[in-house]
């Protein structure tokens, strides 16, 4: 309990030197902060489902970009987020011969909407997007963001301080694909984009729901874990 407690409260007031290393972390370029910040550990396959998450959440200035991505909708993190998850798509070798890709964020409940006022998820992918279309290479994929596509049927409570089978249980059925919006083919690349994972079950269960409502190629991708 004392460890979930800890995390919880790292996470909603991060140390003035957490604050003070995102200060400073501003003056590197993207590209160059990439580089700087540790890798996150591969997650192993579930249910034969492929996510791939890019930094390490240990990490003091990782943490804190969450932060600021997810609490404070600073312009700065979520321009670095958005160009770290794009660079990651156009570095994978399974997007270098895919004409098009679709995007779905992590859809929030109405209940976190009004009290933040945004999806973050859906900011990071709208950045993506935007760096897309100012690059102009016919040998990079379309992008596309469909944040209509999925949406949460109830809300559930932070993920923080719960033990692996709640967090199960909690993310169980909460997801559903409206079916009126669903007019994707059936084998165009769906990339489902998340800022941060624990234990992954939250955006496992959005994948599974897409694949059963049948989006063949639906792969998951975090900022960081």
């Amino acid at each position: 309990m004392k460890k979930y407690i800890s995390i919880l409260l790292s996470l909603l007031f991060p140390s003035r030197n957490d604050r003070n290393l995102y200060e400073l972390s501003k003056s590197k370029d993207p590209e160059e902060l990439c580089t700087c910040l540790p890798q996150a550990k591969p997650l192993p396959k579930n249910q034969g489902i492929d996510i791939k998450t890019l930094f390490s959440y240990k990490h003091p200035l990782v943490k804190q970009i969450i932060w600021q991505i997810k609490y404070k909708k600073d312009d700065h993190a979520i321009q670095f987020g958005g160009y770290a998850l794009w660079k990651s798509i156009l570095n994978s070798p399974e997007y270098k011969t895919i004409l098009s890709l679709i995007i779905i964020p992590i859809p929030t409940s109405r209940q976190r909407l009004h009290e933040r006022g945004y999806n973050q998820c859906e900011r990071l992918a709208r950045e993506i997007i935007y760096l897309n279309q100012k690059k102009s290479d016919s040998d990079i994929p379309k992008i596309i963001v469909r944040a209509d596509i999925l949406y949460r049927k109830r809300h559930t409570s932070r993920q923080t301080m719960k033990n692996k089978k709640q967090r199960e249980l909690n993310n169980k059925d909460i997801f559903a694909v409206r079916r009126d919006q669903a007019s994707l083919e059936e084998n165009t690349p769906v990339l489902v984009i998340d800022d941060v994972i624990t234990t992954g079950n939250t955006i496992l269960e959005a994948i599974r729901v897409l694949r059963i409502s049948g989006y063949k190629h639906v792969k998951g991708l975090a900022f960081a874990h």
